[in-house]
């Protein structure tokens, strides 16, 4: 997971820095020097040395616009470099702006599985944070069986990543897939057959103006494979 974070000694709160939110990274005369002249001497300006090249700035934010800055000193010059071009790199590489949805929803559940309060727990607040209608999350926290009361916080223990999903799935709600459920034949069943399913990717969900010699539609072989990746009753794989 590229983020790095910041343990704040007098709240006990722990910030988040997502290296994508990264906008630039400087150093030398290009970093952020500081203004106060006790902070200046404390760092080593006038003494002769070249500090400018040990200071890092990491520019950050959510646009180009709001923007905030973080500010380093590395012991040496070629530290300072290094931690410069490789932030820059990992924060401006193409595939991680692009990823997928997953990869997303393990940054967001890392986030918060790091930000603990005093206790170790998880903070309520900081999944409310994450969502603007706080009673559908309150909600569904509370039919996912991780939160009883507000105040008390979540153990990390508890928060795993198959809980964190069954609580997106009872926050966003989806009944549109009942719907296909039943078009596709389940009457009403909690699942839908190997031949169902074929059925509904290549008559239903495929593009009818494929070239059915160069696109093939799927075999029963490859909709097993589909089945078999996301279904994680191994039950179910066998009706």
């Amino acid at each position: 997971m590229q983020s790095c974070s910041k343990d704040l000694s007098k709240t006990r709160e722990v910030e988040i820095l997502d290296i994508s939110n990264i906008r630039d990274t400087r150093t030398g005369k290009f970093a952020k020097q500081p203004k106060e002249p006790k902070l200046r001497e404390v760092l080593g300006f006038g003494k002769g040395d070249n500090v400018e090249g040990k200071l890092v700035t990491v520019v950050y934010g959510n646009d180009l616009v709001n923007i905030s800055f973080l500010n380093f000193q590395a012991m040496q010059e070629d530290t300072a470099k290094i931690w410069t071009d490789e932030l820059f790199t990992l924060a401006t590489n193409i595939l991680s702006q692009n990823a997928s949805r997953n990869t997303f929803l393990l940054k967001a559940y890392t986030k918060l599985k790091l930000q603990v309060n005093q206790d170790g727990k998880i903070p309520v607040k900081n999944i409310l944070k994450m969502f603007s209608d706080k009673k559908r999350v309150e909600t569904a926290l509370e039919q996912c069986g991780l939160v009883n009361n507000r105040a008390e916080g979540i153990k990390p223990d508890d928060f795993t990543w198959e809980a964190f999903q069954k609580f997106l799935d009872s926050l966003c709600l989806r009944p549109e897939i009942q719907s296909i459920f039943e078009e596709s034949g389940s009457k009403r069943k909690p699942f839908i057959s190997l031949d169902q399913l074929m059925d509904f990717i290549n008559r239903r969900q495929r593009d009818s103006r494929l070239n059915e010699v160069l696109y093939p539609p799927l075999k029963r072989e490859q909709v097993r494979q589909i089945m078999e990746k996301y279904e994680t009753n191994t039950s179910q794989l066998e009706r």
